[in-house]
């Protein structure tokens, strides 16, 4: 049996993005953890908030619309 290497160049670049999404909430928490001036830290959290909703609507979305596996 062949497999075709798009699903795998799909998988490969999911996991690239999900990192990088995990990486860039990971470091917003850090900055916002060493945060002392008040309104820095108030567009830190508004940055925190935007990933992890645009991270909730795409985990929602592949709950929707899974990916169809061969």
């Amino acid at each position: 049996m062949r497999v075709s290497p798009e699903p795998i160049s799909n998988i490969l670049q999911l996991a690239r993005h999900v990192h990088m999404v995990e990486s860039t909430w990971r470091e917003l928490c850090k900055k916002i953890m060493d945060e002392k001036d008040p309104r820095r830290l108030m567009t830190l959290v508004e940055a925190l908030n935007k990933e992890l909703d645009q991270r909730e609507q795409e985990l929602r979305s592949r709950r929707q619309h899974p990916v169809a596996q061969s």
